[in-house]
This record gives C-alpha cells, structure tokens and sequence, in this order.
C-alpha cells in the first residue's frame, strides 16, 4: 500500500512541476486558439415568367363595354403562369406592386369588384395616354409545389395571417403600406420548385365616365411580382 501511494505522489508531483515549469520559464506555449469557420450558401433560385410576363386580352369590341355601368364577365379571363425552381428547399416570400395603384386608390375602385374585392386586391387599368382609370383586374392562383420529389397543390396566405384567394398588393384596403404573401399557411413552406398559374379577370368602369369618344384607347396594366429567398 505505501508503494502505490508514493507512485501516486510522484505522479501529481511531475504533472505540477511540469505546468508550473512551462509557464514560468516560458520553455512552452501552454495555449493556441482554434478557429472554426464556414459558410452557408444562399439559396439559388430561378424565377421565370411565361410567355415573358406578357398577358393580353386583344381587341376589345366597344359594344362588350357598357356605358353607364360596370363591365363584368363579358370579357375572357386570360391564363398566365411562372415558375420558381430552387437548388435546395428554400423559403419563398412574394411582394406584388401596382404600377398603377395611385390611379386605381384615386379612382372609383369601390364600383369595382363590389363587395367581392377591394383596392388591396384589384390592380389597375388605365388609359396609356391619359392614364385614367378604366377599370381594374383580379388575379387569382393555383399554386403547385415539388419538395423533395412529391408535388402538392398549396395555399396562398398573407405572412402571419390567413388564406387569401386572390394575390394582394397592401395589407389592407385602407392602409397602403407592402403587403408580404407565403405559401400553405401564414409561417411559409420551404420547398423546392414553386408552379403559380393564375387567372386574370377584369373589370371596366361604365364607359360613358372616362371615354365617350369613338376614338381607340389603349389600356395597360402593370405588375411586379418580387421574390425574398430564405
């Protein structure tokens, strides 16, 4: 027993005298710092507009408008489409911005789409030259996702809130500020690839309140879909 002990004494004794020795006599580096870096890639998405993002409702015949009431399904909605395929499972944000929102607020919107839709989800239509209000269009989605090789049919929801049916431009139609959409519920859907078909359905003003002249007009419509990846 005594010999293990004195083993046992000699050991803590050399493991002192060695740390002490190192630091004192600086015979040593006692310490080093080890560096740990990486990097996370960000998603790489590409998003894609069919046909260009060109839609067109062609020739619209006077007659099909009515002069002193709105126009409503007289007109064909028309079909687009686009695309958002991602590298890995991402997070995919979507902004819509009107370019012509300033004349659709300013205009007679509450005729349009009534008790259906207000100006956070109408976009406008306007005269190219005068650029008056001429009516305005709602567009609707069916959203297809593929993640992880399985493809489902998704939701369109207002970030943090509820379902909504149509794409949304403000959060409200009394308050103007950007408006923030996700996919399957109000937290967002990580997925890989993101396929939104839509249908564009219009309304025009009574014709009579912004064009009584047999002349042509030409009426445009702007949107920017903006995409955030998380």
């Amino acid at each position: 027993m005594k010999q293990i002990y004195v083993i046992s004494a000699l050991v803590l004794a050399m493991g002192s005298s060695f740390a002490v020795n190192a630091k004192d006599a600086q015979t040593g580096k006692d310490e080093e710092t080890l560096h740990v870096t990486a990097k996370i890639n960000a998603p790489v998405c590409d998003f894609e507009m069919a046909n260009s993002g060109e839609v067109k409702f062609g020739d619209i015949a006077p007659g099909i408008l009515n002069a002193t009431a709105v126009t409503a399904g007289a007109i064909v909605p028309v079909a687009g489409a686009f695309t958002v395929k991602c590298t890995g499972k991402t997070l995919t944000r979507i902004e819509v911005k009107d370019a012509y929102a300033d004349a659709l607020w300013a205009g007679q919107h509450s005729s349009l789409f009534a008790r259906r839709h207000g100006p956070s989800a109408q976009f406008g239509l306007v005269d190219d030259i005068s650029q008056q209000l001429v009516g305005s269009y709602i567009i609707t989605p069916t959203i297809t996702t593929v993640t992880d090789g399985v493809s489902a049919t998704k939701n369109l929801h207002v970030q943090g809130g509820g379902h909504t049916g149509v794409f949304l431009s403000t959060k409200s139609d009394s308050v103007r500020d950007q408006q923030t959409l996700v996919l399957q519920d109000g937290n967002g859907f990580y997925t890989n690839d993101i396929t939104v078909d839509y249908k564009i359905e219009p309304q025009f003003l009574p014709r009579n309140d912004w064009n009584a002249s047999s002349a042509d007009v030409n009426i445009v419509g702007e949107v920017a879909f903006s995409m955030v990846y998380l």
